[in-house]
């Protein structure tokens, strides 16, 4: 019995070992190497890098389409004009916005109607789904959608159609949505099921579905009864993985990852498919994001040992560029590839099911293990002249060395979640222009259509502005106030120098002038920031306009004499989504 504790102690030991040890590594060495950030410019037709290191200034520049080689480089200020689509808010207020891209005419207006984000990972394709799923109408008798009254089966061979309230088998809906899908050819069981079950979008698509054999089917429900069709299929093709769009742009009505390895659009009027230069992506493995400009897609796909940008046309989805380079690897992980001669994890980026991973580690680390007991056996054998502790360290270094060369390895997510406030304004610096999840109660929504929601942290002057243009592309509904809630954003900086005050100066007199030139009186509580925000920036009851200048002067003077640094920096949250919690 007491060989078997022995046993049952050493077990736990090393399973904490292994899983204990990669973890301490994240937490003390937590700043990672990050992705540069890349995107495809319609006013050069060259990919712009801007580099964000530790440097005061990013260092960006542009890559050579001929050698993809580094190319020019540029000032921030150069590059929000190459890509104006990302920087529209920077180049409205230097009224340097262009007033077309690849001959198609923009505004604030054509941008947010035709930008997008599309993202998917590995978790996101190998959820395991509760077979139930959820069906809206997409063609409601009032404008705005609703939440769905009916859910639907495909379990057993047949859909099962149901009301949600009492989960009753609506017999007639049933019979219609099963004969409509064994006429248009679908065979069971289903291999996938995607949809958008939210009534936070323009319209309602429903669901796409892959059977048995790989076939593509759209099926929805307009006006309570089934409307589904069969999708064209290439010739020898067959579908993986399949994700819903619902797009303001309306030009695909989804994507679907093919056999072949490339990325097909579904086109949202007549079902045709189109492969776009999205190819040797593998979706349960590779990360995959799209940013849709006004003329042009970039695509982002990061692979286990590469990252590769792929430039679309977005009038005719040919590839216009490529750029690839290899991954980054954080300081933890090449501290880990040291240190760690195995790591056992219960969680994976490449599932969202909880289940034990067992990686075994590189030969450096496990060289140095087997150094360190080694050295141990020689002491103890020295110390207590037994050979046989020399015997049974080695089986426990076999035990510690041992495990599967196929095991694949597992990251860290690239995106940081679960972060406060008062913990992203206590050091910006480190979330600059990466994608982060901050949890808060919103305390204030901008009274411009809800498109800044702030986030409260514990102090007064801990609120962070989250703005919901250009990247989410729709306001805060009211609904969010006071109510705790998760945005996920990219972290920006906004910087208040000399210039930018005599910007804001300029702006307030001309709008006085333009109110004294119509006859009208000049609205000063209009024109001033809102309570919140002019917390946010450390100005509480400063409701003067001139007073607020002055202090921003006063500000930038102290910091310049301080640090050297002459301007105020101020941080954002460019929203990309939103989670009210419960």
């Amino acid at each position: 019995m007491k060989t078997t504790y022995k046993v049952i102690l050493i077990a736990l030991c090393l399973i904490a070992f292994g899983w204990v040890l990669p973890q301490l590594i994240s937490l003390a060495f937590a700043q990672g190497g990050s992705d540069p950030f890349v995107n495809y410019s319609s006013v050069v037709d060259r990919f712009i890098v801007t580099e964000n290191g530790h440097e005061e200034e990013p260092d960006i520049y542009d890559i050579d389409p001929a050698t993809l080689q580094r190319g020019r480089t540029y000032t921030t200020e150069q590059r929000d004009s190459l890509l104006p689509e990302i920087y529209a808010n920077q180049l409205l207020k230097r009224n340097a916005m262009p007033d077309s891209l690849r001959g198609i005419a923009i505004d604030p207006s054509v941008i947010r109607r035709m930008r997008w984000v599309f993202n998917t990972q590995p978790a996101d394709v190998s959820e395991i789904g509760v077979g139930v799923y959820p069906l809206m109408e997409s063609m409601p008798l009032r404008f705005d959608l609703e939440n769905p009254d009916y859910a639907f089966t495909l379990a057993g061979g047949n859909i099962e159609v149901m009301e949600i309230d009492g989960l009753n088998v609506d017999e007639v809906k049933s019979a219609r949505f099963g004969k409509m899908l064994s006429d248009r050819g679908f065979k069971f069981p289903v291999r996938e099921a995607k949809a958008n079950v939210t009534t936070r979008k323009g319209y309602d698509s429903g669901y796409l579905l892959i059977d048995s054999d790989g076939d593509v089917f759209h099926l929805k429900m307009q006006a309570g009864r089934p409307a589904i069709a069969a999708v064209p299929m290439p010739d020898s093709f067959y579908a993986k993985h399949i994700f819903v769009t619902e797009f303001g742009d309306r030009d695909f009505l989804g994507f679907v990852e093919m056999s072949d390895g490339a990325l097909w659009g579904i086109d949202f009027e007549d079902y045709s498919m189109t492969r776009l230069p999205i190819t040797g992506i593998d979706l349960e493995r590779d990360r995959l994001s799209i940013l849709r400009g006004v003329a042009t897609w970039t695509a982002k796909i990061n692979s286990p040992d590469s990252v590769r940008w792929v430039a679309v046309d977005a009038a005719d989805y040919s590839c216009l560029a490529s750029y690839s380079r290899p991954a980054i690897a954080s300081r933890a992980e090449k501290i880990a590839s040291i240190l760690v001669p195995y790591q056992i994890t219960f969680t994976s980026d490449l599932s969202d099911c909880v289940s034990p991973h067992f990686t075994l580690g590189s030969n450096k680390a496990i060289l140095l293990w087997t150094i360190i007991i080694i050295l141990i056996l020689t002491y103890k054998y020295y110390k207590m002249k037994k050979i046989k502790s020399i015997a049974g360290a080695f089986a426990l270094l076999m035990l510690c060395s041992c495990g599967s060369k196929n095991a694949s390895s597992v990251k860290d997510s690239d995106i940081a979640s679960g972060l406060t406030v008062d913990e992203v304004l206590t050091s910006p610096a480190d979330y600059v222009d990466k994608e982060i999840t901050v949890e808060g109660v919103c305390s204030h929504l901008c009274r411009h259509g809800g498109r800044k929601a702030f986030l409260a942290g514990s102090a007064n002057n801990f609120v962070l502005r989250c703005e919901a243009y250009p990247l989410m592309g729709e306001p805060f509904p009211a609904s969010t106030i006071h109510h705790p809630m998760t945005v996920t954003g990219y972290l920006r900086e906004e910087r208040i120098d000399e210039e930018a005050v005599q910007n804001m100066e300029w702006v307030y007199n001309e709008a006085k002038l333009n109110a004294a030139a119509q006859g009208q009186e000049f609205d000063e509580e209009k024109a001033a920031q809102c309570d919140t925000e002019q917390a946010a920036r450390g100005q509480q009851g400063l409701a003067d306009f001139n007073a607020r200048m002055a202090d921003y002067r006063a500000r930038i003077k102290a910091r310049q004499d301080a640090e050297g640094i002459p301007y105020l920096s101020f941080y954002y949250l460019e929203a990309e989504d939103y989670n009210v919690l419960e």
